[in-house]
């Protein structure tokens, strides 16, 4: 526009000096607009229109949390919410890879709270625009969480599964439940969600907070009869008073914990029960090492003590465990395991539970040859693999062994290691040789192979004896004689 005004000039006959004032006026002016609009071209490039859209949006919600990572949307919240965030998070520890479910979760401020520290956070709340603002607050902030337009009740508390979430929030939800529904399906609701996940924090409103609050009637005399149910499997504590929007009263924050947990890294697990003994009658109770093995529907979590691990034999098996599970790929039959917590003091290594029961539990039971010869062919499967990657078992005994009535697992992997500690497959005999007596085989590494009379009677079994009498070692020729 400039070179087209000053070729007007430069055509504009001398001597028209007025006009060629009133051309240089002209073009100041087209430099200062050229200059304005440069500035607002900058401007609409830094401008984030989903604020705006944003601000839109909050005129139809509630204002009762803030916005997380930002102000302005809202001018004055209803709660605060950071002073609650920072308390749940002091009691609940490190929230790195925590799976959390925010039931109420308004527009996000404590799922984006903890998935901005590293957790994995899931919200919940009835009300649709809620969802879809708590949504835009995260992709401003870049920082993923999931958030679902869902009821509290029983059906939906049913669709979380079990183990799925370490910990579920519920912060000031359950007077509306009670006021709604009533106690009696309030306990029942508690009872549900604490068979699936093992922690909750609740904030809890209490009878005559204010009697002009329309739900305050419907309240219990104790805020806690609502876990009445399962009162004798849990543990509540109390961990803060709370200031509210609604009266000058504070309301209490408490953890409820499952009394049967253990927790591995931030993940926190149900179990049924507890053993300090991997089996029955294991010489490492009379150990001062310490070991402890929880057991639950799907997992089996070992956990190993290094407080009087003087010789370092927890830390090097649990260690040798850790690193075979991590690094073996292709091994019949190899334990899967999901999750291991090592630090100074000990480690826990979380497993998928085999289906079966240790042979050593079952060895009573009458075991025909073909039952024998199949388990055989299963441990020898997993001997081979071990062996083509440079390794070997070093414990195999009848009660590192499940069956499940068709397959046979080796499991504990705490001695494998390229030196040879064993001779696997005497081992495997003395396996076999127990099957047939009915009772267990004792602990001596490198023993002579067992009487040849418990192999007779079926020709497999007998060629395989006679194989390994004569010194045949390899696994894979050995499952030879067996096909």
């Amino acid at each position: 526009m400039k070179q087209a005004i000053k070729g007007a000039i430069k055509q504009a006959a001398p001597g028209l000096v007025q006009a060629v004032q009133r051309l240089k006026r002209l073009e100041e002016k087209v430099d200062a607009l050229q200059a304005q609009i440069t500035e607002q071209e900058a401007r609409y490039e830094k401008h984030d229109f989903r604020i705006d859209h944003l601000k839109a949006l909050s005129k139809e919600v509630e204002p009762y949390q803030p916005t997380y990572g930002f102000t302005g949307i809202f001018d004055d919240p209803a709660r605060d919410s950071l002073d609650r965030a920072r308390i749940i998070e002091s009691h609940l520890g490190n929230p790195a890879n925590l799976r959390v479910l925010d039931i109420g979760s308004s527009i996000g401020y404590m799922c984006y709270y903890f998935a901005d520290r590293g957790a994995q956070a899931e919200g919940w709340d009835f009300r649709p625009k809620n969802a879809e603002v708590s949504r835009l607050v995260g992709e401003i902030n870049g920082i993923d969480i999931t958030v679902k337009t869902k009821q509290f009740d029983l059906e939906t508390v049913k669709t979380i599964q079990p183990g799925s979430k370490d910990v579920v929030f519920i912060l000031s939800v359950i007077h509306h439940i009670l006021y709604y529904n009533d106690l009696a399906y309030t306990q029942k609701l508690m009872k549900e969600l604490m068979e699936r996940v093992p922690v909750l924090v609740v904030e809890l409103a209490r009878k005559g907070e204010d009697k002009k609050l329309f739900w305050d009637a419907a309240q219990p005399e104790d805020e806690l009869a609502i876990f009445d149910l399962i009162k004798d499997d849990i543990t509540i504590e109390k961990i803060a008073d709370i200031g509210n929007h609604l009266s000058k009263h504070t309301r209490p924050l408490y953890i409820i914990r499952a009394k049967k947990q253990v927790t591995v890294n931030s993940h926190v697990y149900r179990y049924d029960h507890r053993v300090n003994a991997a089996y029955e009658k294991s010489p490492m109770v009379y150990s001062p090492l310490v070991r402890r093995y929880y057991f639950a529907n799907k997992n089996i979590i070992k956990e190993y003590d290094f407080a009087k691990d003087t010789d370092n034999v927890n830390r090097k098996q649990i260690v040798a465990e850790i690193n075979a599970l991590l690094q073996l790929e292709g091994v019949h039959g190899l334990p899967k395991m999901t999750e291991f917590e090592l630090t100074a003091t000990g480690a826990k290594v979380v497993l998928e539970r085999v289906p079966g029961n240790l042979l050593s539990e079952k060895l009573t039971d009458s075991y025909s040859a073909a039952v024998q010869v199949g388990i055989a062919k299963d441990i020898l499967k997993t001997l081979r693999d071990l062996r083509t990657a440079g390794l070997n078992h070093n414990d195999v005994r009848s009660w590192n062994v499940i069956f499940d009535g068709k397959k046979a697992t080796l499991i504990d992997y705490g001695l494998v290691a390229p030196t040879q500690t064993d001779d696997d497959v005497v081992s495997l005999l003395w396996v076999l040789h127990a099957m047939s007596q009915g009772e267990r085989e004792g602990f001596e590494m490198f023993k002579d192979v067992p009487p040849a009379t418990a192999f007779k009677g079926s020709e497999k079994l007998e060629a395989l004896y006679k194989k390994v009498k004569a010194g045949e070692r390899d696994p894979a020729k050995l499952l030879e004689t067996l096909s």
